[in-house]
């Protein structure tokens, strides 16, 4: 602390004597350094690289703030496709520990993964079929259509609305935004097919430049 104000080496450019500058009274921070300067709600845009309503969520997380939205058609379907991936995600752990998972989880037991691992971040498996996780989503009554939006699954040019599934005989990893939300998934071949790694694309949610799982 310095008089009313902190100070420190700013984390936006290389320095070696303090130049940024917090002051908790006017609610901002500067650096005389770079220039940079704002809110609590511009240092989380700079430092975390996210636009401004995704700052706004992160402030809410760390405050325990609830945050209400205007019901708007384009929001209200980012809720749902966020609910498709954290069903999916939940579909995939579970099935990680079923019978049909066991190779799966020697695998990553044999890659020194360990269980807490696993369950931290929530790794799966998608066994090899092609309907698993369409006919898993078609008996929860969930849209195929907006289920291919996510990623998730993949419609037939052969045959009129049919779809199967992405991910196949892989390890599922769950990719997390800031907000703690599930946009998308990676997935590892644990035989020998091509291609090795296989993640979601782009969607409404995962934009892979913005995204570092």
């Amino acid at each position: 602390k310095k008089g009313r104000n902190y100070q420190g080496l700013c984390p936006f450019h290389k320095e070696t004597s303090p130049s940024f500058s917090v002051s908790p009274e006017k609610q901002i921070f500067y650096c005389f350094g770079c220039h940079a300067g704002g809110n609590v709600f511009s240092f989380i845009q700079k430092i975390e690289r996210v636009n401004f309503p995704e700052s706004v969520k992160i402030a809410a997380n760390h405050a325990g703030v609830q945050l209400e939205y205007e019901k708007s058609e384009d929001h209200d379907k980012r809720i749902y496709l966020q609910k498709i991936n954290e069903y999916a995600k939940k579909v995939y752990h579970a099935h990680l520990h079923s019978p049909s998972g066991k190779t799966a989880i020697e695998y990553l037991t044999g890659r020194s993964i360990s269980k807490e691992a696993i369950q931290e971040f929530q790794i799966g498996y998608a066994p090899s079929g092609w309907q698993f996780l369409t006919d898993r989503l078609k008996q929860k009554k969930i849209s195929l259509d907006e289920s291919e939006t996510c990623g998730l699954i993949s419609k037939s040019k052969n045959k009129a609305n049919h779809y199967y599934d992405r991910f196949r005989n892989r390890i599922i990893f769950p990719i997390i935004n800031q907000t703690g939300n599930t946009i998308g998934f990676g997935g590892r071949v644990i035989e020998k097919e091509e291609p090795k790694y296989l993640n979601s694309p782009e969607t409404p949610l995962f934009h892979k430049r913005s995204v570092l799982y």
